[in-house]
């Protein structure tokens, strides 16, 4: 079921971290079963698949749909969870975010998916949230994006 797609999906990102095609496809996987499936999101994130997902990001740094499948991940797993929204802004998420939306400012797809994640992320009533991303420089972003 999806449940161990997820899984598998998240072990497929952690053993080709470099390899390009696969990694793309694995975060476009994730992105698509989060999509509408909040206890599929939920257990993205307690798998980690977070982590792993920034991890690629981090990884891939130059690959505008490697971010764009991340920024889009960050955006679906965070919505309407605050739990979640804290972990990626731990994680440094917000930085990670934000430097793919500079990188690639001439992306309106990093541009897009950018700016729904940072709507996720600081959508909650959680005021450290929000202030990390407030801190990390994300008005001036979106003014630019």
């Amino acid at each position: 079921g999806q449940q161990g797609g997820i899984v598998a999906t998240i072990n497929v990102l952690k053993i080709f971290v470099g390899r390009l095609e696969i990694t793309r496809m694995a975060l476009h996987n994730l992105w698509n079963l989060a999509m509408n499936e909040p206890l599929n999101r939920k257990r993205i994130w307690k798998e980690r698949g977070l982590e792993v997902a920034l991890a690629s990001m981090r990884y891939h740094a130059n690959d505008i749909a490697i971010q764009a499948h991340g920024l889009r991940l960050m955006w679906k797993v965070a919505w309407n969870e605050p739990p979640i929204q804290s972990s990626i802004v731990e994680l440094g998420g917000v930085n990670l975010l934000l430097k793919a939306m500079r990188s690639h400012s001439t992306s309106t797809w990093i541009s897009t998916s950018g700016c729904w994640a940072l709507f996720s992320l600081v959508r909650s009533r959680n005021e450290f949230n929000r202030n990390a991303v407030l801190r990390a420089g994300a008005l001036l972003t979106v003014v630019n994006a």
